[in-house]
């Protein structure tokens, strides 16, 4: 006979790896977001969607440490593809699209979760929150016309040499983000464990890497080019601390060949920035890589 409470914790665990994933997306389309729209000048609702960026990742912070207080991780997940908008009004309705299905999965979990008050009490303040988001999100899109217009026509004109610049930009943004994502989730997992150190360590390396990917993105902007979003998300949790730096480690090993790669299409002649930036961003890549390969030989000796 199924234990009724092992039963309620599955049911909790499954409806938390449920609502991570919209969060994720959410992270994600909001740093593209939060950035354009500040880059293109319309600054005070790009500060806001910074802030409500925050959130979300505040939000997976709780989602995950629950997660872990019921011996569950985070679940690997394929890449999809983000709606990213081509001005405010798009950006922002793809938000509200993005918000709907977040309250949708949540409204299901909490059905799922009934019985764990602990559980249910998190995903209903996080429901809330999602709820008055989306109200934000309806008061700037009621009346479309209203919204201010971009002021910084520099960031929408291409420039010469743009064309190869924006396409190396937009192979490395995938990777790159997908790491944050990566990263950051594994030290939540790590925070969840009471492993403090290893959440640190886990933390700095998703914050160089989302240091990076922003750079980018600037630059991206001021050619007048924007991310694609096709893609992200992709991400490979592991089950346990041997696991986690063993996927890390795999992923990290991916990121140079891919940076070298998009360092290529660029010529340094034409689009000295672009190459310059590139290749700090291989040099760090690199340099990540080594510490990883030292820390796990190190790790493998200890043990």
């Amino acid at each position: 006979m199924t234990d009724p409470k092992t039963a309620s914790n599955s049911a909790s665990v499954e409806a938390l790896q449920d609502v991570l994933d919209p969060v994720i997306d959410g992270i994600n389309q909001l740093f593209f977001h939060s950035r354009a729209l500040r880059a293109w000048g319309i600054t005070e609702i790009g500060r806001a969607e910074h802030r409500e960026w925050i959130v979300k990742m505040q939000l997976a912070e709780k989602l995950v440490v629950r997660l872990s207080a019921l011996d569950g991780t985070p679940r690997s997940r394929d890449a999809v593809d983000l709606e990213l908008g081509s001005d405010a009004v798009s950006a922002l309705a793809s938000n509200r699209a993005l918000t709907e299905r977040l309250i949708a999965v949540l409204d299901k979990a909490i059905a799922a979760s009934a019985g764990d008050t602990a559980t249910t009490d998190i995903l209903s303040k996080c429901r809330e929150v999602e709820v008055a988001y989306l109200a934000r999100l309806d008061e700037w899109l009621e009346t479309p016309d209203a919204l201010p217009r971009p002021t910084q026509a520099k960031h929408l004109m291409p420039k010469d040499g743009g064309n190869s610049a924006i396409e190396a930009i937009n192979r490395l943004m995938v990777p790159l983000t997908d790491c944050v994502s990566q990263f950051f989730y594994h030290s939540l997992v790590f925070t969840g464990w009471g492993q403090k150190d290893l959440a640190e360590r886990e933390l700095n390396a998703a914050l160089d890497k989302m240091y990076r990917s922003e750079a980018l993105l600037e630059r991206l902007l001021d050619l007048g080019g924007a991310p694609d979003g096709r893609g992200f998300g992709h991400i490979d949790i592991g089950a346990s601390e041997a696991d986690i730096d063993r996927v890390s480690l795999e992923r990290q090993k991916t990121i140079p060949p891919l940076v070298a790669a998009a360092r290529g299409l660029v010529d340094p002649s034409d689009d000295p920035t672009t190459y310059v930036m590139i290749d700090g961003v291989l040099r760090a890549e690199e340099s990540d890589l080594a510490n990883r390969l030292n820390t796990n030989r190190r790790l493998q000796t200890q043990t």
